[in-house]
């Protein structure tokens, strides 16, 4: 078993994607399933019938390793048995699980080259990340709109 604050419980292919930190180790986990979507349906995750809320502390049966689909290391396979609600987490508790860094998932673009994982080694993979940011300005970029 793993306890993790949740810290993302998002849609994914009708079903969802949760993923946390790992309270002992700080390290990001991110539950997924052996579907081919790897998505976490509502038979795996409700908890008494109710959805995992961002800052509950969960504990769910992981195995130690699971597919880095080629950049997400924080993924580990579910096993069987039920998720539990443990407790809450404060926001200002996260703070100690926060990264002091300016570079936000590995550079300063808007994406990361998929070049970027064949030549870098896996234990400095990381696909998501909690930035302690002080100073934060959102800005609109009327010239760089994708299509």
């Amino acid at each position: 078993m793993r306890r993790i604050i949740c810290l993302a419980n998002s849609y994914k292919h009708n079903e969802r994607c949760i993923a946390g930190i790992d309270i002992e180790s700080g390290a990001w986990i991110r539950p997924v399933s052996n579907r081919k979507d790897r998505a976490i349906t509502g038979t795996m995750r409700l908890i008494n019938g109710k959805e995992p809320h961002l800052l509950d502390i969960l504990e769910i049966p992981l195995d130690n390793h699971g597919p880095d689909e080629g950049c997400q290391p924080e993924n580990r396979l579910i096993k069987p048995g039920q998720w539990k609600i443990v407790g809450r987490i404060k926001p200002a508790k996260l703070l100690e699980y926060c990264e002091d860094d300016s570079i936000i998932l590995h550079n300063h673009k808007d994406r990361i080259s998929p070049d970027f994982f064949s030549s870098t080694p896996k234990e400095k993979w990381k696909s998501l990340q909690l930035i302690r940011a002080p100073n934060v300005e959102f800005r609109h970029d009327f010239f760089n709109r994708r299509k």
